[in-house]
């Protein structure tokens, strides 16, 4: 449903929730009103205002899936970390983090990333590009102290071999993680 106008669901029974590329395309911000109570599980990857955006309760929502982060960009990762401020607790949060192949004149974008939800499992899925990705991870696993299950997947052309990143790459510049604790 590419270039949709308004998404509305009022649906009382729905468990299972995901909306992929509906309003990429349109020019407008996202506008959806979604009513959901019995919802357990909500994967948005699409972009999100929470201006225009209305999430009814959701007692019952236990995993979350937002939209893919960038950790090197020119473009915030704003719609993603607004669908994340929705909710203070979540039992599962997943959260995908993406390297692009040339980062070099591109900015750190996780520096926004300053709160997310309290969270008991965390999946992180992976794509490196070849880069080092240590401190991005860091940072994160310090926003979810409270983690008690952790699982880390790459992407399957992290395991095959790669051309690793140029001596001087702005991916390596952030060591000081490497002497702080979780």
């Amino acid at each position: 449903m590419r270039g949709l106008q308004k998404l509305t669901v009022v649906t009382p029974a729905l468990e299972h929730f995901t909306v992929l590329a509906c309003f990429y395309r349109s020019r407008n911000r996202p506008v959806a009103d979604i009513s959901a109570r019995q919802l357990k599980e909500l994967r948005w990857g699409d972009l999100f205002d929470r201006s225009t955006v209305k999430l009814g309760r959701m007692k019952h929502l236990e995993f979350l899936c937002p939209d893919l982060f960038l950790v090197y960009g020119s473009s915030p990762n704003n719609p993603c970390l607004a669908l994340l401020w929705c909710f203070k607790i979540i039992k599962e949060l997943c959260l995908t983090v993406i390297y692009l192949p040339d980062i070099n004149d591109e900015q750190y974008l996780l520096e926004g990333m300053k709160m997310l939800p309290a969270v008991t499992s965390l999946t992180l899925c992976v794509t490196t590009n070849g880069h080092a990705f240590g401190a991005s991870l860091f940072h994160i696993l310090k926003l979810c102290s409270g983690t008690k299950k952790l699982d880390l997947e790459f992407s399957r052309d992290n395991l095959e071999d790669q051309t690793a990143c140029p001596p001087g790459c702005i991916c390596d510049e952030q060591q000081n993680w490497k002497a702080e604790e979780l």
